[in-house]
């Protein structure tokens, strides 16, 4: 890639805090803004370089932001700020409540669909990188019985060294970030989730490259 895509954060907690660690790690990514809700002056970035605007003044940026990555929490902050801050940006967010996950991409669909923009929600280990596990489980192996809920039965292994889970979490939502900006670049709109995403476009690597050096 050769365009820098330029990246904002929605909330600046310990999940904020970590996507920013992980944006500094990729080279075709930039940290043009944080938004938070509280006074600006009380939001110390790792970064000071890197202005903290209010939300309530989050629709003056739009044409500064390639992708927002949405760094508040399930129960209260996504249901509320993901619908409107879709209205003006492409965004990623990891919303893990899984008994409300299509209700949630309902009302995302619908405020993307109108803005022309894409909404990748549940994003993470756990909705996220988990759930493709149970596809894949479920689906290479149909005769396997497999949980509905969070757990897979299937008889497929996976270990992976997680240390902290906030942080891992801010990585994926990275990886992704890449892939909803290529996305929007293709004229895609609407609500996605990682069965919608193609893994070729997590990747900084081109095709070729990619064909190459993992296939």
């Amino acid at each position: 890639m050769t365009d820098q895509i330029r990246v904002a954060i929605a909330g600046y907690g310990s999940l904020g805090r970590g996507v920013e660690t992980c944006l500094a790690q990729n080279s075709d990514m930039e940290l043009i803004c944080v938004f938070s809700r509280r006074d600006s002056a009380s939001v110390t970035l790792l970064d000071q370089k890197v202005p903290v605007y209010a939300m309530a003044d989050v629709e003056h940026y739009q044409d500064e932001v390639d992708v927002m990555i949405l760094c508040g929490g399930s129960k209260t902050d996504l249901p509320e700020q993901g619908p409107h801050l879709t209205q003006f940006f492409n965004t990623v967010d990891s919303f893990d409540t899984h008994e409300k996950v299509n209700e949630y991409f309902a009302v995302l669909n619908g405020a993307a669909q109108k803005s022309g923009n894409i909404a990748l929600l549940a994003v993470g280990w756990d909705p996220g990188l988990m759930s493709l596990n149970r596809l894949f489980g479920e689906t290479i192996l149909p005769e396997r019985k497999t949980d509905t809920g969070t757990h897979s039965k299937q008889t497929i292994g996976c270990s992976l060294a997680l240390g902290n889970n906030l942080e891992f979490t801010a990585s994926v939502l990275v990886a992704y970030t890449r892939a909803v900006y290529r996305l929007a670049r293709s004229g895609e709109i609407g609500a996605k989730t990682v069965f919608d995403v193609a893994p070729g476009l997590l990747s900084p690597k081109s095709p070729s490259q990619l064909r190459k050096e993992l296939l």
